[in-house]
């Protein structure tokens, strides 16, 4: 009963928190940032909101993909890598 209750409530703040995150890049997103200046936005600001939700319990694959896919796209501007050897 605990657990579901637990479960329930880390459902909501990550709903919450992955939001932020969407806001985040969408505010960025039009902006003219290198690579570098990317990573700072993503690390300093976007995956700070992320890392006490996720590390609560076991964060399920399918989070961690929509994550990394939206983060991916920030950095990528949605075209894929330009370096060899990721996704």
């Amino acid at each position: 009963m605990l657990l579901g209750h637990f479960w329930k409530r880390w459902s909501r703040e990550y709903v919450k928190e992955s939001r932020k995150v969407e806001d985040i890049r969408n505010n960025w997103q039009n902006k003219r940032l290198r690579l570098s200046g990317k990573i700072t936005v993503i690390k300093a600001l976007a995956a700070s909101h992320l890392v006490y939700v996720m590390s609560l319990l076991c964060t399920c694959s399918k989070s961690l993909r929509t994550t990394n896919d939206l983060l991916f796209k920030f950095l990528w501007d949605g075209k894929g890598t330009k370096l060899n050897g990721l996704k």
